[in-house]
């Protein structure tokens, strides 16, 4: 465990894949950071994440995000000494309504500007993919052979490791007591390890 700082610019609070996701990129532009998590990394809402990885979003914001965090997770599962648990096996979207099709056709045409693969798949190889899938109602289909699936425990260590490498000191088992402000600001956050001034928190 780090050994907790007097101060620091960054305290992020919660150890679980955002904030550790926080604390990489941070650390990243050379910003000095603290990770407190009151009992271990990824115990809360973190270890039981379904932890799939689509790409194709409602905005064009969120699909950019999206395929970033793809990227991300293959360089992390490409280092020698790092598991993220990464598993490309593809992901099938389908619409039941006109409606939805002309939304996902939409939605596809986006996200081939981004460089998503994207493949409108007929009937039978929807069967084929998801022999289970009752294909009553189904107007189409959309195949993204680029999405997969990823153990939420292991990036979130790997997350972890690499912001540690680049200095983000993380301090679990030290519970949030509270904070100090001046003019409306948070300035200190108070632990049951001690205090640690900061110039923002994250939570």
């Amino acid at each position: 465990m780090s050994k907790l700082s007097s101060h620091t610019e960054v305290v992020i609070i919660g150890g679980g894949i955002a904030g550790c996701s926080i604390a990489y990129h941070l650390s990243e532009k050379n910003i000095q950071v603290t990770l407190v998590e009151r009992k271990s990394l990824t115990c809360g809402t973190t270890w039981h994440a379904a932890g799939l990885v689509g790409q194709l979003r409602a905005t064009k914001n969120l699909t950019k995000m999206a395929k970033y965090s793809t990227e991300l997770y293959h360089k992390l599962n490409d280092k020698d000494d790092l598991s993220a648990g990464f598993v490309i096996n593809g992901s099938v979207s389908i619409a039941e309504t006109e409606g939805r099709m002309q939304e996902m056709s939409r939605g596809a045409s986006m996200g081939r500007n981004f460089g998503l693969e994207i493949e409108e798949i007929s009937f039978d190889e929807i069967k084929e993919k998801y022999p289970l899938l009752d294909l009553k109602n189904v107007k189409g289909g959309w195949f993204l052979p680029q999405d997969g699936q990823i153990n939420p425990v292991d990036i979130t260590m790997c997350l972890a490791k690499e912001a540690k490498r680049m200095g983000c000191k993380i301090i679990e088992n030290n519970k949030v007591l509270g904070f100090e402000q001046k003019d409306s600001k948070v300035t200190k956050v108070l632990t049951e390890l001690g205090d640690i001034a900061c110039d923002k928190i994250v939570i």
